[in-house]
């Protein structure tokens, strides 16, 4: 089980961090890194029109 979060913490996080290179919305556009809508359940490296390296897309990671 997950523990809940802090959700103002996590979204500054986010801002400092992450959004430089990635979008959350949806049909957001592939920055440095690929848009992480809908990244929960999806397989690592498989985000249609985005390069990923070959060990990304052979790592077998599925996000949760």
């Amino acid at each position: 089980e997950v523990p809940s979060g802090d959700v103002k913490k996590g979204a500054k996080l986010f801002k400092a961090k992450c959004a430089q290179c990635h979008t959350v919305e949806k049909g957001g556009n592939a920055k440095q890194g690929p848009p992480l809508w809908g990244v929960i359940g999806r397989t690592a490296g498989t985000y249609d029109g985005f390069g990923y390296s070959e060990a990304n897309k052979n790592s077998g990671i599925l996000w949760s």
